[in-house]
């Protein structure tokens, strides 16, 4: 299964299904032979507040940088995904939350507030996507 390749290889389910979407009709169920492409992760996250940015990463290699809104109030440190939702509340969907307390999310409508980083809505869903629970982010200034 999804499931199961995704635990294995330490990336999101969805992240494979994303990447293999025409060849897995059905995400519940794989058809044996065919060829799927599959990145080892985990991803890892740097968060330069005073920058207002977001950069991905696999191993040690650049994988993408997303534009975000946070505030100064945001410690430095590296901190582990505790918890991802789709919909946290209403008004912030592909919800990221670190063991520090801070959450990533999608709200274009609403600048940041204390302890928050917003991202723009589609790129909010592609990081969503891409970092697993258990990922590490670090925050820089």
């Amino acid at each position: 299964t999804i499931a199961s390749l995704a635990r294995q290889w330490k990336i999101p389910a969805q992240l494979i299904y994303n990447v293999n979407a025409s060849k897995i009709p059905d995400p519940n169920e794989l058809t044996p032979g065919v060829e799927l492409k599959l990145i080892e992760g985990p991803f890892y996250a740097e968060l330069d507040t005073q920058g207002q940015s977001m950069t991905l990463f696999l191993s040690d290699m650049y994988a993408g940088s997303f534009e975000i809104q946070s505030t100064p109030g945001i410690l430095t440190g590296e901190y582990v995904i505790v918890d991802k939702s789709a919909q946290d509340r209403i008004d912030r969907p592909f919800c990221i939350k670190l063991n520090s307390g801070v959450s990533i999310y999608a709200n274009p409508n609403a600048p940041a507030a204390n302890d928050e980083v917003v991202l723009k809505p589609v790129e909010a869903e592609e990081i969503f996507s891409i970092l697993s629970a258990a990922s590490r982010i670090r925050v820089l200034r």
